[in-house]
């Protein structure tokens, strides 16, 4: 395998599902600056990408390029697999190892990015820069702990110690996301996964940071990821949607794909959830970036029909995952307990267009229990 530099931190199999191919090239709508941006085709070759950014600095492994051959060999090339395993219609079900690798290969794409490394960097560089301005002494003693141990140095040799901290930064950050990676797999392993198909009326679009972590009020929770309430939500093509949820309504006890469908209000608030987990491009099929900039105005205005037509959406998700589990655990739909929890799913008022919540309507009512 030979040593690339361009090193694609979201992944070309990933992106491929929101693309158009034109003469053995894939395209997807791109935009940089919602304020009076432009929206631009791009390839994925071209996109989403960061010169030898897992590449290790030298001589810390025998190939410092090991990390980058691992993504592609052990992400990148089986994303089409599990791409196909979550919108196969008959798959209902998955092992233990199915479910791993999916959440292995979804949850790498929030891991992998270069924010974490380059926020980091920003505060080093931010650091240094303050250091220079403070003293134009070359011979000063300047001495600083980034939480690695104390580092002393001459102003005279500030460049260089940047550069050496910034190499330690890097190192930090190709080891400690994958433990942390793995730590967060084995967290979610618990937990239901949702797939939603929505209309075609409102196609879902993603970004260079596609996996978002939601706290129960709705807002991004980066900051705490293994909070027990957080729902983790990524679009794997303009229909689909796939939702993994909270620790705290799941038992670990089965391992199934939920499979149902949601609205064109549910496709705008996920849309706008999508644009503002984005580092700095919105991704699209072509065409489709403009439609989501159309409904955002629609559908998805600050208003509270809206807001509630949201909110109620996504609670619907995690519901429908409670009774799941509630008909796992005493083993029959036919219970005044699962009554209950429908009713309660009925009264959000979004369950008109998924066929499987209005056949289950339709057997409880026949044994009396609605």
């Amino acid at each position: 395998m030979s040593n690339p530099k361009k090193h694609h931190y979201i992944p070309k199999s990933y992106l491929r599902n929101f693309s158009e191919r034109r003469n053995d090239v894939d395209w997807v709508d791109t935009l940089l600056n919602r304020q009076g941006g432009e929206i631009k085709q791009l390839s994925t070759t071209n996109l989403c990408h960061q010169k030898n950014l897992y590449t290790f600095p030298p001589g810390k492994v025998n190939d410092p390029y090991a990390l980058e051959k691992y993504y592609s060999e052990h992400v990148d090339g089986i994303y089409p697999h599990v791409y196909s395993m979550l919108i196969n219609p008959d798959m209902s079900s998955f092992s233990r190892e199915e479910k791993r690798k999916i959440l292995y290969t979804i949850l790498s794409l929030y891991f992998r990015t270069p924010g974490f490394l380059n926020r980091n960097t920003r505060v080093i560089d931010e650091a240094f820069d303050a250091i220079g301005r403070s003293t134009s002494n070359s011979q000063e003693m300047i001495s600083v702990d980034w939480g690695n141990g104390p580092v002393r140095f001459k102003l005279e040799n500030l460049e260089l110690v940047r550069e050496e901290q910034k190499l330690i930064l890097k190192e930090l950050f190709l080891v400690g996301h994958l433990e942390d990676l793995q730590r967060f797999v084995d967290h979610k392993m618990a937990c239901g996964i949702a797939i939603i198909t929505v209309p075609n009326e409102v196609p879902l679009i993603t970004c260079d940071n596609p996996v978002c972590i939601i706290n129960p009020q709705g807002e991004h929770n980066p900051e705490n990821i293994f909070d027990m309430e957080n729902i983790i939500e990524l679009a794997i093509d303009p229909r689909t949607y796939v939702v993994i949820m909270p620790n705290t309504i799941s038992d670990g006890s089965k391992d199934y794909l939920q499979r149902t469908k949601r609205d064109k209000y549910f496709a705008a608030g996920t849309n706008r959830t999508t644009e503002n987990a984005r580092q700095q491009y919105m991704i699209a099929y072509p065409g489709d970036l403009q439609k989501h900039l159309n409904s955002q105005t629609s559908y998805n205005a600050d208003t509270p029909e809206n807001w509630r037509q949201v909110n109620n959406t996504r609670k619907m998700a995690t519901d429908s995952l409670e009774l799941l589990t509630l008909i796992e655990r005493i083993g029959t739909i036919y219970h005044k307990k699962v009554a209950d929890k429908v009713k309660e799913i009925q009264a959000l008022g979004l369950v008109n267009d998924d066929p499987t919540m209005k056949a289950l309507i339709e057997s409880l009512k026949e044994k009396g229990l609605l």
